[in-house]
């Protein structure tokens, strides 16, 4: 049986809307059915792009992304960031 403390650390997910964006400070808005939460990114969170490992600078305002994060009661800590947006298309210029 897992501890309170366990408990309470367990990692949740939201399926969010990016609001807004610190990249200096590692900060993340995004809104979610339940309203704006703030994060703020973990040492060592995993941030992905269609499924390839990213910089956080990819992250842009009106972005869907998948926040899975730990709750530690002063904060809500990202430990992974999805992004999954429609590869562009190759364009009939470039060359092949």
């Amino acid at each position: 049986m897992r501890s309170r403390k366990q408990a309470e650390t367990a990692i949740r997910s939201y399926d969010a809307t990016v609001a807004r964006v610190d990249y200096r400070t590692g900060e993340l808005w995004v809104v979610t059915d339940d309203g704006l939460r703030e994060l703020i990114l973990s040492d060592h969170c995993r941030i992905r792009f269609n499924g390839r490992p990213a910089p956080f600078r990819c992250f842009q305002p009106l972005d869907r992304v998948r926040v899975r994060y730990a709750d530690n009661e002063f904060c809500l800590v990202a430990k992974a960031l999805e992004l999954w947006a429609e590869e562009p298309k190759a364009s009939r210029y470039q060359r092949r």
